[in-house]
């Protein structure tokens, strides 16, 4: 179920590339599958388009975070973890 979710995320970012959620979606299935680099890229896209009323902020905030801890990027891990807890 999770591949064909991924698969329909990343048609939906390319039928609707304005929209974050379908790039919430890709890095939401990157983080999982431990591919956090890649997450970030696409929580990056969904950051660059915006967040209408806060929607999808904190998420994409919150998993930014993680996988920069992950990654041992500590610095940056914790500027998201701030924007996340002023959401």
């Amino acid at each position: 179920m999770a591949k064909e979710t991924q698969r329909d995320a990343q048609r939906a970012a390319e039928l609707f590339p304005l929209h974050p959620l379908p790039h919430y979606l890709q890095g939401f299935y990157a983080y999982e599958d431990k591919n956090f680099a890649q997450a970030i890229t696409f929580l990056e896209q969904c950051e660059q388009l915006g967040f209408t009323n806060g929607y999808l902020e904190g998420e994409t905030m919150s998993l930014m975070a993680e996988c920069h801890y992950r990654l041992a990027e500590y610095e940056q891990a914790w500027n998201y973890f701030e924007k996340c807890l002023q959401h």
